[in-house]
């Protein structure tokens, strides 16, 4: 390879890590002071962003200096790759019971997914753009507009971050923006180009090496959780303490006191008999959808048939709207204050009824990152651990386990 080709290609991927890297500390830095863990998973996952970003930053490069049929061809597959990404996230949008038997739905969703692969495509063009600016006025006029894009991309997120599983895909766009500006004003020849491929290399080798640290890991991924979501505590847990607070019930009719035990469970099962108790708990299902019907047949017979058995409150509230705030508050018994800003891991069930019962067992999802030493070590420590490849495979292993338990009189 060229001397040229290979420092060309070392601007852009250094470009790429270094915007990835400012665009995650632009959310970060506000919060409090920067450690050595919370840098360490930044480096890793900016080295991880880098990757897709160089590709971006790259294609917009090629395209500048290539004639306007195949921009607009390049761009047209953007916008076709961003509605495919945004299909799937519209979908999950508009799952709730009012829209899946909504008859526009479908046509509500295709224009959703097309106005988020319209945007994609004109951000493609953005890059484009940047890449054939000349001079250092309209450098400076496209740096300033870039800019005021990732600060509403930033805004948007820390306002939002609670429903991230989609406003995650707004971490790309804002990453390959940062990336554009720095090689806007990168010089691969001067000093300072040097210095910047420097930096990013480093950063690149502290992410990749930080992979051998068990330690590392799980305290930088805590960190980035907690600093991220910082705001939304805040507004949680913080703003609606400062002022007067009303309370829950007035005078008489304040709660009675627990009871020391159970006498009788309204399913008519003595105190001092043996209760095998099961959790089914189902991401983002809302309470209306167990017993609604779609083209005149329950939607979940047989969750239906359950609940009409046994017994379901109608009050029931979660502790937080994202999953691993509200697992996690289930698995802890904290709030989620308590448990992504606390100093030192903390109990779970696993941990807690570990006196109490004979075996534990947890059975996860066959993939890669399930397999990694953090969740053996950090999530579901000293559990005999499984992997099921589908959802009916796990339910098999976890039947299998219940039988062999009751055989052996085990719990």
């Amino acid at each position: 390879m060229p001397r040229s080709a290979l420092a060309s290609l070392a601007a852009l991927w250094s470009s790429a890590h270094l915007g990835c890297a400012a665009f995650l500390l632009i959310g970060l830095l506000p919060h409090s002071a920067l450690s050595f863990e919370l840098l360490v998973q930044l480096s890793w996952l900016a080295l991880i962003g880098s990757v897709p970003t160089t590709l971006a930053l790259g294609s917009a490069v090629i395209a500048a200096r290539a004639t306007g049929r195949v921009t607009m061809t390049v761009a047209l597959a953007v916008g076709a790759l961003g509605l495919a990404v945004a299909w799937g996230h519209t979908d999950f949008l508009l799952s709730g019971p009012g829209w899946m038997l909504h008859p526009q739905r479908r046509l509500v969703q295709v224009g959703m997914a097309a106005g988020l692969g319209s945007l994609a495509a004109t951000g493609w063009l953005w890059l484009v753009v940047g890449a054939r600016v000349e001079g250092r006025a309209s450098r400076a006029v496209w740096a300033f507009v870039t800019s005021v894009a990732v600060a509403g991309l930033t805004i948007a997120i820390a306002r939002y971050r609670a429903y991230d599983y989609t406003l995650a895909q707004a971490v790309f766009p804002g990453g390959a923006l940062c990336a554009a500006v720095v090689h806007l004003f990168y010089d691969a020849s001067s000093r300072r180009g040097t210095a910047l491929l420097g930096i990013a290399i480093a950063s690149a080798l502290v992410g990749a090496g930080s992979r051998m640290n068990a330690e590392w890991i799980a305290m930088g991924e805590r960190e980035v959780i907690a600093h991220s979501r910082a705001g939304t505590l805040v507004t949680l847990y913080v703003l609606p303490h400062l002022g007067p607070e009303d309370g829950w019930s007035d005078g008489d009719l304040d709660c009675p006191p627990p009871r020391p035990f159970i006498e009788e469970s309204p399913s008519g099962i003595p105190a001092s008999s043996r209760r095998n108790v099961i959790i089914i708990t189902v991401d983002a299902l809302r309470k209306d959808v167990v017993d609604a019907e779609g083209s005149g047949r329950p939607v979940m017979p047989q969750l239906s048939r359950l609940s009409n058995l046994g017994i379901s409150f109608e009050n029931a509230t979660t502790t937080y709207p994202a999953t691993l705030f509200a697992v996690g508050s289930a698995f802890t018994g904290l709030t989620p204050a308590e448990l992504y800003l606390s100093p030192a891991m903390p109990e779970t069930i696993f941990t807690r009824a570990r006196t109490r019962v004979n075996r534990q067992l947890a059975i996860l999802p066959d993939v890669s990152w399930f397999r990694l030493p953090i969740v053996r070590d950090f999530l579901v420590p000293g559990v005999r651990t499984g992997f099921a490849r589908s959802d009916a495979e796990a339910t098999s292993l976890l039947v299998r386990e219940l039988r062999s338990a009751r055989a052996r009189g085990e719990s």
